[in-house]
């Protein structure tokens, strides 16, 4: 038999999972280059990759492909007669064929192994060279340059720095998006891993069980192949949920690993530390100060932060560029400047050994200064044309601008917590992230409480004061709150906590509570988010106007984009009134304002408004073109969570242009979405609209579903405005009307009616005149249908017959009365007081069922 082909290359008993780009990149590289090093930090898989790929090419090498194992060799100068040995070579010389004189071996190893390589065509495997890498690079040097058929792959955690050397990095393995379908989620590299190991520990494991969890194991693990291996073999004993759960003190978690395997890839703990004992004293320094960094650093960040108390801020980039060559950091250079990232279990590591120098309280003290300064010098450009650029910025830095916000409140650092709350607010508005601003700034909130208890026990017993934390008292408790800088976090609470729906009495009573701060303790001009606090309250929650004082203190603001906004405002306002032509050359006002200085949102929010006109009048292309083109805007500046909100206009227009199916899937993708971003407002009027698309379209089992949902989710927040409340009434009662049950359609109606914020809100209280209107005329009344048809159009503003509920109702009441009877009745109704239509469409309507009884046919 023929002998078997040469090398050493031993049989894996593990399946091959999600580098197939990389492997078939190192396999092209070796084609053409003699040296190249796969780099990245323990656990990364290289090892794996090197052998898969050198597998590969192994019919392109007749002398064999070797693997060098060099985890075990503890001093440089035993490098060479390592190689020596995994090759096969005794006392690093071939053998002499018979009748040969053998060549007098050479003096050093390194001479021996050069010469006994001479002529071969091979590729060696170099594994592991970090630890003795001035070694390993001066072997590999002499060998390339003495045995042209030799191939050189080497591994490791730094390059070995010569001539020739390619470096491939090697990531971790690729994760599914943030907020992506769990399900498909598993279909991703890092994902496939943990799933085909656990299925040799645990067999019949079904990962879509608990596919989230799974997911979550995954990313915070970061894709690193070790990790997720010994999480995976956890499973024996623990569900991947409860794993997710303990990630929190991942080194006594994952200890898990083959007996076989290497000591330093039997637990996480000892693969991290491998690299940081080969790091010299500064970048150990400068690795555990990085460790308070969420997302990555800048090399800016990282000099004001980091030097210092043995680093001097010159010495910075040097050993962040070290930290760098020995995969501790990753860099990525496709933003504006590079970042520095730190694995998320080198950076546990990091920490715990930034502890235990006692200087990890200085840091983060640093860390949140810097970040607080950041925010503050960037939150004017949100307002202007740096709007997008602005949001950029802070999008970057968000998980540092969290975990310096997340250590005052720890640290009980209110001066500074109540700064960066300030700061985010309105950052957090636009990018989407109104549930996380809610909650840390009602955690700060919750400080400034503190500190009016720990007032309040001055002179109480001493058990009491002596219970409350030394650093709460101690660190921006004591003395007096800043009036402006809490009326500034009191509205970031309240006008995020409207955003999502939660918690809207709290709401209410912060925004209230801001706006008298404002008016009795802060100068005039105010920051411009306390400035909108009133008309917010009273356009969204269905507050008395008070007599046009909170536009007015706007209109007097000297920031341009407050005034453009007072006019905003002031566009709803008429809207809401029924005055479309007012309301549209103030929103025109408006529009100009925020085009003037270049505020994408500001623009964005005045083509919605002026979209809503043109629906409102009939223009279902003019409405649907500017949807579009706000919703284009509002995507260049990142506004995620008012873009989702246009969508869902979108659908309406595309509903009103008669492409259902198209609105229907955009709607079901909007639900889906605003799912997972828990905004309960936005989500109870998705299913609105998709209960209304459903009515509309005959099928009412698919509207009650959506209605129910609705209602499900208003149930379960007491606080849920009552206007929401009035159109889910008012639809349910058309959905009654229609299927013939008018009691409960008048019913609905009655309590929609009652919800109606006041005469102001015209929009909602056209629609239920109109669905009274259809009342009347199933109780025979064609006329007082006409009148109360009549009486919408004047509260509305427009005599113009759009939506679905509306045309079918004037259809039949026109075809009941005649043309002639249905004008003057019609005209009568025109001329009719809001007091006496709502008194029509209500209590007078429910009085002629009574009395008369109601056809069983229905709306």
């Amino acid at each position: 038999m023929p002998d078997a082909r040469p090398g050493n290359l031993r049989a894996r008993l593990t399946s091959f999972v999600g580098r197939e780009h990389d492997m078939a990149r190192v396999t092209d590289l070796l084609a053409g280059h003699r040296l190249v090093t796969l780099l990245g930090p323990g656990g990364a898989g290289k090892t794996r990759l090197a052998v898969e790929s050198a597998e590969a090419v192994t019919g392109l090498m007749p002398d064999g492909v070797w693997l060098v194992e060099l985890a075990p060799v503890a001093e440089p100068s035993e490098v060479a007669q390592a190689v020596s040995a995994a090759l096969g070579l005794r006392d690093g010389s071939p053998k002499a064929p018979p009748g040969v004189i053998p060549v007098p071996a050479a003096r050093d190893p390194l001479s021996r192994l050069v010469s006994a390589l001479a002529g071969k065509r091979l590729l060696i495997i170099m594994d592991n060279c970090e630890h003795v890498v001035g070694a390993a690079a001066e072997l590999t040097d002499r060998v390339l340059a003495g045995c042209p058929g030799v191939r050189i792959l080497a591994t490791s955690r730094e390059p070995l720095g010569i001539t020739g050397e390619l470096t491939w990095p090697v990531p971790p393995l690729e994760l599914p998006p943030p907020g992506g379908d769990p399900g498909e989620a598993l279909g991703y590299p890092a994902a496939r891993l943990f799933a085909e190991r656990a299925a040799a520990v645990r067999p019949g494991y079904r990962p879509e069980s608990e596919a989230e969890a799974v997911v979550r194991v995954c990313r915070e693990l970061d894709g690193m192949p070790l990790a997720i291996e010994l999480a995976a073999a956890r499973l024996r004993s623990l569900t991947a949920g409860q794993i997710a759960a303990r990630l929190d003190d991942r080194f006594r978690l994952l200890t898990g690993g083959s007996r076989t395997a290497l000591p330093r890839h039997q637990t996480l703990r000892a693969v991290v530390e491998w690299s940081w004992d080969l790091l010299d004293g500064q970048e150990r320094r400068l690795a555990g100060r990085l460790s308070v960094f969420a997302g990555g650093v800048t090399l800016d960040a990282a000099e004001r932060i980091c030097s210092g108390e043995g680093l001097d801020r010159a010495d910075v980039l040097d050993v962040l560029a070290r930290l760098v060559d020995k995969s501790l950091l990753a860099v990525s250079d496709h933003e504006a400047a590079p970042r520095y990232r730190m694995l998320e279990s080198i950076r546990a590591y990091a920490a715990e050994r930034l502890a235990e120098s006692g200087d990890r309280e200085r840091v983060r003290l640093a860390h949140a200064l810097f970040f607080t300064e950041l925010a503050e010098a960037t939150d004017p450009g949100l307002r202007d044309r740096r709007q997008a650029a602005s949001i950029a910025e802070m999008s970057r830095e968000h998980d540092n601008l969290s975990a310096a916000l997340r250590w005052t409140v720890e640290a009980g650092r209110l001066d500074l917590a109540l700064r960066l709350v300030g700061a985010l607010g309105w950052y957090w508005w636009l990018r989407g992230h109104r549930l996380e601003g809610t909650q840390r700034a009602g955690e700060v909130l919750d400080l400034v409480n503190a500190r009016s208890v720990s007032t309040d026990l001055v002179g109480a017993d001493p058990v009491d004061t002596a219970s409350m934390s030394t650093d709460l008292v101690g660190a921006g408790l004591a003395g007096e709150v800043d009036p402006a800088s809490l009326a500034l976090v009191r509205a970031a609470y309240g006008i995020n906590a409207l955003g999502t729906g939660i918690e809207l009495d709290r709401a209410r009573s912060e925004l209230t509570e801001a706006l008298r701060l404002a008016r009795e303790e802060i100068e005039s001009p105010w920051h411009p988010l306390v400035a909108l606090t009133g008309p917010v309250v009273a356009l969204f929650q269905g507050l008395p106007p008070d007599d046009g004082r909170h536009l007015r203190e706007m209109s007097s603001h000297p920031d341009p984009w407050v005034l453009a906004l007072a006019r905003l405002f002031r566009g709803y306002e008429q809207l809401s009134a029924g005055r479309v032509d007012e309301s549209e050359q103030e929103l025109q006002t408006s529009l100009s304002g925020f085009r003037k200085l270049g505020e994408r949102w500001g623009i964005g929010n005045a083509l919605a408004a002026l979209s809503e006109v043109n629906f409102l009048r009939g223009e279902a292309d003019g409405g649907l073109a500017r949807v579009r083109e706000a919703i284009a805007v509002l995507e260049e500046a990142g506004a995620a969570e008012e873009v989702a909100y246009l969508r869902s206009r979108l659908a309406f227009g595309l509903n009103l242009q008669g492409e259902q199916v198209a609105a229907r899937e955009l709607l079901d993708e909007l639900i889906q979405g605003t799912r997972r971003t828990g905004d309960r407002v936005s989500l109870v009027a998705l299913h609105l609209y998709r209960g209304d698309f459903a009515r509309e379209a005959g099928d009412v089992a698919e509207a009650k579903r959506h209605y129910a949902e609705a209602l499900r989710v208003v149930d379960a927040e007491e606080s849920m405005p009552g206007q929401i409340r009035a159109v889910l009434n008012a639809s349910l009662s058309l959905l009654a009307g229609q299927e013939g049950d008018l009691t409960r359609a008048r019913r609905l109606l009655d309590a929609a009616l009652e919800q109606v914020a006041g005469p102001s809100d015209a929009s909602l209280l056209g629609l239920l005149l109109i669905g009274g209107a259809g009342l009347r005329l199933s109780a025979d009344d064609p006329a007082g249908a006409a009148e109360l048809l009549g009486g919408a159009a004047v509260v509305r503003g427009v005599d113009v017959v759009v939506d679905f509920d509306h045309v079918r109702i004037t259809e039949r009441t026109r075809a009941a009365l005649g043309e002639e009877e249905f004008s003057r009745c019609y005209g009568h109704g025109r001329a009719l007081s809001r007091d006496e239509l709502v008194s029509r469409a209500g209590r007078d309507l429910l009085l002629d069922l009574r009395r008369d009884g109601a056809s069983p046919e229905g709306l």
